[in-house]
């Protein structure tokens, strides 16, 4: 039999080994047992190409460096994204980081794995922008001490939003989420460690649609209902159900929250308003109910269609000798913009508006009925 002295060494050798082995991973709370949900999984946080820095003509973006690159040696899962900005001016003083593709829900929180190894005195918020374009925003969270791994939640529900949002609350699909790092200052270089990006379900509760029923021809400008019965009744109003007229691929083009009319049983009658926006071209279209916090079955979607003249091709050309220069297309000449739209639906623009400018990203513009910007000069 060995010394006791040797037993001791052997056993703080295996404590030793337990404590290096537990420092070599990322700390999770072990999940209760009736906790058997599995996050939605957003972005792995493995390929730079799912990111970019969504820049608009209207966003200040002074920067020596930004660059988002897979990173091996820090990760919790796979590989992580490494996120290094460093600011030109002493006005740069947030950077942006957002998802390429919208996030579907629906969802309670977006949480994420983040480390802060070089102890910058930075603070993270999440940023989205809604269906109809309004943006959310969450209060900051310092990142100062979190020089080791650290999953950050934020709650969709406490996300602060503008005074003015066409329709009121967050509302499902998130055209865009995003990241804003603050706290940045001017030639200093700034590089935080992100992973796992996943979405939480837990507690999301499950609405049955019957009935879905609304006019299925229609015309530019024209008003219409959509009625639906929605059960359980107790879970209709916390749920944030909203009917859309969307397009093929489900961009949002208009859209109104649910009012019960009428409950019976363990049902509820809803009713949405829609209007089919008057520039709207013909065609075929959906007609569907929508739901931020809850998790819709049974009968969702239907498909209408929109009468109209079909677009005819005209010719666009700049007028020169006028001050400023105008635009002439077909018969008519037009100022080069005339209204411009941010973070909102085309049913915000004024009757007159003939030409409207829209701040366009890196990647895609939020909303469908937009082209992809990603080609413009």
């Amino acid at each position: 039999m060995g010394s006791p002295q040797y037993g001791a060494l052997i056993r703080a050798f295996v404590i030793w080994l337990g404590i290096a082995a537990a420092c070599a991973h990322p700390q999770t709370a072990v999940a209760a047992p009736e906790d058997t949900h599995d996050p939605l999984l957003i972005s792995s946080c493995e390929d730079p190409d799912e990111f970019s820095a969504a820049r608009t003509p209207d966003d200040r973006f002074d920067f020596s460096a930004w660059e988002a690159t897979v990173f091996d040696a820090a990760r919790v899962k796979g590989d992580s994204l490494r996120w290094h900005v460093r600011p030109s001016s002493a006005a740069q003083t947030t950077a942006r980081l957002a998802l390429t593709r919208p996030v579907n829900g629906p969802l309670n929180a977006i949480s994420l794995w983040v480390k802060n190894p070089n102890v910058h005195q930075t603070a993270l918020r999440l940023e989205v922008l809604d269906a109809d374009g309004a943006p959310y925003v969450s209060d900051p969270v310092p990142l100062a001490d979190e020089t080791a791994w650290r999953q950050i939640t934020f709650d969709l529900r406490a996300l602060s939003g503008p005074a003015h949002d066409p329709v009121a609350g967050l509302d499902l699909p998130l055209t865009r989420v995003a990241l804003l790092l603050e706290g940045l200052e001017q030639d200093r270089p700034h590089t935080i460690y992100l992973d796992e990006i996943t979405g939480d379900t837990a507690g999301i509760p499950a609405l049955s649609v019957s009935d879905l029923r609304c006019q299925t021809s229609l015309g530019p400008g024209e008003s219409f209902s959509v009625r639906a019965s929605l059960s359980p009744a107790s879970a209709v109003l916390e749920a944030g159900v909203v009917g859309q007229l969307t397009s093929s691929v489900g961009g949002v083009l208009a859209q109104a929250p649910v009012r019960v009319e009428a409950a019976e049983g363990d049902a509820a009658t809803v009713n949405a308003g829609l209007q089919v926006p008057a520039w709207l071209g013909a065609g075929r279209y959906q007609v569907r109910l929508a739901a931020s916090f809850a998790d819709l079955t049974g009968d969702q979607q239907l498909e209408v269609a929109v009468a109209g003249a079909a677009p005819v091709p005209v010719n666009a050309a700049i007028v020169a000798g006028v001050s400023p220069p105008a635009i002439s297309i077909g018969e008519d000449a037009w100022p080069p913009v005339l209204e411009e739209l941010q973070g909102d639906l085309p049913a915000a623009l004024s009757a007159n508006a003939r030409l409207v400018g829209l701040p366009a990203t890196t990647d895609a513009h939020p909303f469908a009925w937009a082209p992809d910007a990603s080609g413009d000069p």
